[in-house]
């Protein structure tokens, strides 16, 4: 997975949670009660509220609905954060399946002759870049060691395509033509 794959994945589960937690902590009762309510420390082992002198409803009506309103925050929360997970995957699938669209594209426009060479050729070294295996790649370095002129103009425009097979191939051919 490169970097632009990860960014491409990601940025849209970035944008979602953080519209979500700007909604949350901005916008909404609940935020604004828990800012009234000031701070509370609850002790997890006794399951019992500490009193903090700073707190600005000491009593214990104001400690429960603390309570209240920080267990609805919590579950709202953990929906929230179901949601945001099945977003993800949903996202991540989505990606699998524009990839191999894309890689289906790229063979038939490689096996359509009714294009030219060089695009032909270009599209078989993406085909290569991203998916190394296969009848397709043996064809790819066929046709690039027929065409080696385009193979070498192509390696020129966009070095990153360049495909150690197909100059392996075409390093082999030279040497046989020479013989």
């Amino acid at each position: 997975m490169t970097l632009y794959d990860f960014l491409s994945a990601y940025l849209l589960y970035l944008v979602i949670l953080s519209i979500i937690i700007v909604f949350t902590f901005k916008n909404t009762r609940l935020a604004r009660r828990l800012r009234k309510l000031g701070p509370l420390e609850f002790d997890t082992q006794t399951n019992s509220l500490i009193d903090v002198p700073s707190l600005h409803c000491p009593h214990t009506k104001c400690q429960t609905e603390y309570i209240a309103t920080k267990a609805k925050y919590e579950e709202t929360l953990e929906k929230i954060w179901e949601k945001l997970q099945n977003m993800s995957d949903r996202i991540d699938k989505l990606t699998e399946t524009v990839n191999e669209i894309a890689i289906d594209q790229l063979k038939l426009v490689f096996y359509n002759d009714n294009i030219q060479a060089a695009e032909r050729l270009f599209a078989g070294l993406r085909y290569i870049a991203k998916k190394q295996n296969g009848d397709v790649s043996k064809d790819v370095v066929d046709f690039a060691v027929n065409n080696a002129e385009v193979y070498r103009v192509a390696i020129a425009l966009m070095p990153t395509l360049r495909s150690v097979k197909i100059d392996l191939a075409l390093t082999e051919a030279e040497v046989e033509d020479r013989r």
